[in-house]
């Protein structure tokens, strides 16, 4: 579950600093997590929502997505299954083009012929490995970064103005990490970020879109689903281990977030 909270970033070529994936997904599930490095989507099918630092955003077919760096981030599916390319930059090989991404925002959709274009070029490389595809990938990454500072740098009074609420929300997240599967209540996760229930609920909704709860039951559902996965326990014993108290209970929030009941997981 290491994927809900900062995420460490490894390369397969150590002279191609970058992740790409193409991802096909149909699965409606949040995974909240941030890092330093810059991140970009580009949607080729399905419609999905991304939530980022207290903003969400409806993507489609040809829309660009940026998560800036450090941001509190997902993509959830709204519609369907959704095909989509993620290109992860790294920080110091931004730094290393004098594109300084830990001091911009940008904006965080458009729809940009230029910038689809530099995705389907990477896309391209990336798949037919050609010689000197990795030159010519860096180059479409410069070119990309190019246009986004370019056009679509923000103002950061926005992040500023939120950072403390955001710095807390990574927090909390850490805390409830670590305990979703014992008894954890609003109250003591809001002593431990150090600020009042009422001000840290508010604050979690609107950086995540969710409720506290909501977040817990999420991890305990997909807790819960590993468990059954590995066929050590009964159903009843992975609801007391994931921390649901109440079987109905459990097999509610079971459904809702992993999408089918417990005992019909394989």
């Amino acid at each position: 579950m290491e994927q809900n909270f900062y995420e460490h970033h490894t390369y397969k070529e150590h002279d191609l600093p970058i992740i790409f994936n193409q991802l096909e997904t149909k699965y409606k599930r949040f995974y909240f997590h941030w890092h330093e490095n810059l991140e970009i989507l580009y949607f080729m099918s399905g419609q999905a929502r991304v939530v980022s630092n207290a903003k969400e955003i409806t993507v489609g077919v040809s829309d660009i997505a940026v998560i800036n760096s450090n941001s509190i981030h997902d993509v959830q599916v709204t519609d369907g299954s959704v095909k989509y390319c993620c290109l992860i930059i790294d920080k110091e090989f931004c730094d290393s083009f004098g594109f300084p991404i830990e001091e911009v925002t940008f904006q965080q959709k458009m729809s940009d012929p230029v910038l689809v274009g530099c995705f389907e070029k990477i896309k391209l490389e990336m798949e037919q490995k050609k010689p000197y595809y990795k030159e010519a990938v860096k180059l479409e990454i410069v070119k990309l970064l190019l246009h986004l500072f370019r056009n679509y740098q923000q103002k950061n009074d926005h992040i500023v103005k939120n950072s403390t609420k955001i710095d807390m929300v990574k927090e909390s997240m850490k805390y409830i990490k670590m305990h979703f599967s014992e008894h954890i209540s609003l109250d003591l996760i809001a002593d431990h970020v150090g600020f009042s229930k009422y001000y840290f609920c508010r604050a979690f909704k609107d950086v995540t879109g969710y409720t506290v709860n909501s977040y817990i039951n999420f991890l305990r559902a997909n807790y819960a689903y590993d468990l059954i996965k590995d066929k050590k326990y009964t159903i009843g014993e992975v609801a007391l281990q994931s921390g649901f108290e109440s079987f109905s209970y459990f097999t509610k929030n079971f459904k809702k977030y992993i999408g089918l009941l417990p005992s019909k997981v394989d």
